[in-house]
């Protein structure tokens, strides 16, 4: 090892009393206290710490087998959870959960993704993780994020929602024009059996474009001998403006 010296111009040696390898030594020839040599004893060496002794054929495998796809883990969770672009984020997610679905650092990194500042990245945290994840889905199903997502989420807790909540979330998407999450909204009040049929009846009378479609299907879900087309629909109920092409929810073939 050597350090400049400023006063003298040029690099100078640095000696290593400590750990040279040959204290007593004069002979300048063999740099005796220039070259380290002191070895740190450890108590319980494990398999990482003995890869020096290994045989080179050994080591090679070992690297290639464990220590690589362990450094590539480690670094697409990184990604995922600290990247400063939520595209980025969102891509090195998607990458732990179809390549590395089993591996437990794939877990932690949905966890911690539950909590990302992205919607999407929220959404798509909380699919992969089930139960685990429906608090998270449910927050999104009531928020005012983006219409899609929103409608995703729904899509998978809606037949666990109680009719006032799906009722609740119905009525502030027509308000909002948010044909998506209105027919993922209907999917799950067709879940929710004769109470639902007052409101899908609305719908299906005073809505426009797919969603009295929408609304058909789910009265045909409630299994409700109920389940009849009306027109008393209240003065209360939320137009909504113009043609509504976007909704998932697709009417039955017809027969014709």
């Amino acid at each position: 090892m050597a350090l400049w010296d400023e006063s003298q111009g040029k690099p100078r040696l640095i000696e290593l009393p400590a750990v040279c390898r040959k204290l007593e030594a004069t002979d300048p020839l063999e740099a005796p206290r220039l070259v380290p040599s002191a070895i740190h004893f450890l108590e319980n060496p494990g398999p990482l710490d003995l890869l020096g002794s290994w045989p080179p054929v050994t080591r090679r495998f070992l690297c290639r087998r464990f220590l690589r796809p362990m450094e590539v883990v480690r670094q697409l969770s990184e990604n995922a959870l600290c990247d400063p672009q939520a595209g980025v984020r969102l891509r090195n997610l998607l990458i732990l959960v179809r390549q590395l679905p089993e591996d437990p650092q794939t877990l932690e990194t949905l966890r911690a993704a539950r909590s990302d500042a992205s919607p999407e990245i929220r959404l798509r945290a909380a699919m992969e993780l089930g139960t685990e994840g429906r608090e998270v889905l449910m927050e999104l199903a009531e928020s005012d994020v983006n219409d899609a997502w929103s409608a995703q989420a729904l899509s998978i807790v809606g037949p666990k929602l109680s009719f006032e909540q799906a009722r609740t979330i119905l009525i502030r998407a027509l308000r909002r024009r948010r044909f998506k999450t209105a027919c993922a909204c209907l999917e799950a009040l067709g879940h929710a059996g004769a109470a639902a049929v007052d409101v899908l009846a609305k719908v299906l009378a005073r809505e426009k474009g797919e969603l009295p479609q929408a609304a058909a299907v789910a009265l045909g879900a409630t299994g409700s001998a109920a389940a009849e087309p009306r027109s008393d629909a209240s003065d209360s109920w939320p137009a909504s403006a113009g043609a509504n092409d976007n909704c998932p929810v697709s009417a039955p073939a017809s027969d014709s």
